[in-house]
């Protein structure tokens, strides 16, 4: 479950199988945004919370028990994540706001076509073959990154709109289909709009992708 309100939200979702709950709740602290020391308190999220509804307000102490705080950092995209046989995956790669899920997911996507270009370059055993490799799983991997960087993002603000816009937000949402993925179907089918996704390279370089991978002679 997530949930979203002016400045706040609350994520909700079963791990280890269903055996744990976690849950986890977010504020745009006026505090850290204006620079000050102490941001995050109990006694500012509880503020924050009185406004929800109660559910959330019932959920809230569970979670100020344990008393941990973190910020959510990013950045812009990096122009590039090679330097000679050095590649950035993951986050030290292309580090995002959470508000798409996708942290991880770009996690697996890198480490998915890393391996199957390793192999492609490998068999070839051309000179700075690894190089190759690293410079085509940058070409292929970076431009989907970046976006979901972005994205992530806009998702935010639009998770704690308030005011009218939030009003907006809200009506959209009900007129939405619950099985109307129009807006995540390309993060998950392969070859969607043209983005290389994990299907794709699990098996190796598709036909599709050659045109990108012969850049690298």
């Amino acid at each position: 479950m997530a949930w979203v309100g002016p400045g706040i939200h609350m994520m909700q979702y079963p791990v280890r199988r269903g055996e744990i709950y976690n849950q986890l709740a977010g504020v745009l602290s006026k505090p850290f945004l204006a620079g000050e020391k102490t941001w995050g308190t109990l006694e500012e999220v509880e503020e924050r919370f009185s406004i929800a509804c109660e559910a959330l307000r019932k959920a809230l102490p569970a979670m100020l028990s344990s008393n941990a705080r973190f910020e959510l950092r990013d950045r812009l995209p990096a122009q590039t994540w090679v330097k000679g046989r050095m590649l950035l995956v993951g986050d030290a790669a292309h580090p995002m706001m959470p508000f798409v899920g996708q942290g991880g997911c770009q996690a697996l996507e890198d480490a998915a076509a890393l391996g199957a270009l390793v192999r492609h370059f490998g068999n070839r055993r051309s000179g700075q073959w690894i190089e190759h490799a690293f410079r085509a799983c940058e070409a292929i991997r970076s431009p989907r990154a970046a976006r979901l960087q972005r994205e992530s993002r806009v998702f935010g603000d639009i998770w704690h709109f308030e005011g009218s816009a939030a009003l907006v937000r809200d009506e959209l949402f009900r007129r939405k289909a619950p099985d109307d993925y129009r807006y995540t179907d390309r993060l998950y089918l392969p070859g969607f709009e043209g983005e290389s996704t994990p299907a794709s390279w699990l098996a190796g370089p598709s036909a599709g992708a050659k045109n990108q991978i012969e850049v690298y002679p």
